[in-house]
């Protein structure tokens, strides 16, 4: 069975780091994708702004949590 949780980060990032201790202490099950800050990949923004649209001054911030389709960030 997939996860049907998928978090998206920057193992620098404090905020992303959050979410990241919460879903590990609350032993949610999860796929893990790690993104760089300076060079975004396409799967990244792609999934930023089907979360926010599109917003021309930021090209994507971590973290994203997908959770059964639904997209926080």
């Amino acid at each position: 069975m997939k996860n049907s949780t998928t978090l998206i980060l920057n193992k620098v990032c404090p905020f992303a780091e959050r979410v990241w201790i919460t879903l590990e202490e609350k032993k949610v099950p999860y796929e893990l994708k790690e993104v760089s800050l300076t060079n975004k990949e396409a799967f990244f923004t792609e999934t930023y702004k089907k979360a926010f649209g599109h917003d021309a001054s930021s090209d994507g911030k971590v973290p994203i949590l997908i959770d059964d389709g639904k997209i926080l960030t």
